[in-house]
């Protein structure tokens, strides 16, 4: 991704900085100065890993299509307008905005996807993680989060726990928790809210839901709203 400044007839400043292929900020032989939360253009290397090799497909869902496109060799240049190019993990770029995920979206351990994109235990005697992810790096600010569902387990019944982690290389640390209720087939929620500082943001944050053994739970879905 580039950023560049105009002075006088010249153009220059021209500063690059590293994303994955998802689009998260690649921090080797950076620093946060090389970020910005919008973009000029982006350079696509074809040669590349795909771990690293940017998503033109999540570039154009997120901008429209590009002023030009232009390719020389394994390399292709995409150009907006100055500053007009954002990056998918900017979907949080500001206070309002949010972001749904239906839970087949989402990563799984012992779920399967029903025909309405919601997860299922694919057994009832199994336990474990139904749905977990997006792993998805957050602007620092006041969060609120949403998980929608459902279990034919009485009210008041434990069936499954929550949690709000970020996913740290060795280990997961947990910024919320709590239990998941049944609700005697009917939808039902769980709402919270999370905060990240400035020294939290770079990691990838993940809401995860897991269930008890035989007992039922339906994930619908997984709502993060910025609040600040």
């Amino acid at each position: 991704m580039g950023r560049k400044t105009h002075t006088g007839i010249y153009w220059g400043d021209v500063k690059v900085a590293q994303y994955t292929g998802e689009l998260g900020e690649h921090r080797w032989i950076t620093s946060g100065g090389f970020y910005q939360k919008t973009y000029d253009f982006a350079i696509i290397s074809e040669d590349q890993i795909e771990v690293y090799k940017l998503s033109r497909d999540k570039i154009i869902e997120a901008n429209g299509e590009p002023e030009n496109e232009i390719s020389c060799g394994k390399k292709t240049l995409l150009t907006y307008l100055p500053g007009k190019m954002l990056v998918e993990n900017n979907k949080f770029l500001k206070a309002g905005n949010f972001h749904q995920w239906p839970a087949c979206e989402l990563p799984t351990r012992i779920g399967v996807a029903t025909s309405d994109c919601e997860m299922i235990k694919e057994k009832n005697a199994l336990s474990g993680h139904i749905t977990f992810g997006p792993y998805e790096q957050l602007p620092a600010g006041q969060y609120s989060f949403e998980i929608a569902y459902s279990s034919t387990a009485s009210k008041g019944d434990t069936v499954g726990d929550w949690d709000v982690v970020l996913a740290l290389p060795k280990e997961a640390k947990v910024l919320k928790n709590g239990l998941i209720t049944g609700t005697e087939g009917a939808a039902g929620k769980v709402v919270g809210e999370f905060a990240l500082d400035a020294g939290q943001n770079m990691e990838k944050f993940e809401i995860r839901t897991l269930v008890r053994p035989n007992v039922d739970l339906k994930i619908i879905h997984l709502r993060v709203d910025r609040m600040q």
